[in-house]
């Protein structure tokens, strides 16, 4: 029986454009966790830089969506300590 494939390991970005992914809304300061492939694809639409990403988690309202290529969809979360 095959071993089922190993759950990538997430990465984070801060959003810089908004833009849609999978009927999924992603507004600037979003901050995105998907697997690295999918972050490399944004491009330049979002930022890698981890000080621009905990300046992102700093501002009132800051917001992380999880992306799930399962189902297609994002589960939206508030960063610890909120």
């Amino acid at each position: 029986m095959a071993k089922p494939k190993p759950e990538p390991e997430l990465k984070q970005a801060c959003v810089l454009a908004g833009f849609a992914l999978d009927h999924v809304d992603y507004n600037p300061y979003d901050i995105i966790e998907a697997p690295a492939e999918i972050i490399k694809s944004l491009g330049t639409a979002v930022d890698t830089d981890p000080q621009v990403i905990t300046n992102a988690l700093n501002k009132d309202g800051a917001v992380i969506k999880t992306y799930k290529p399962t189902d297609k969809s994002a589960v939206e979360s508030k960063p610890e300590g909120e």
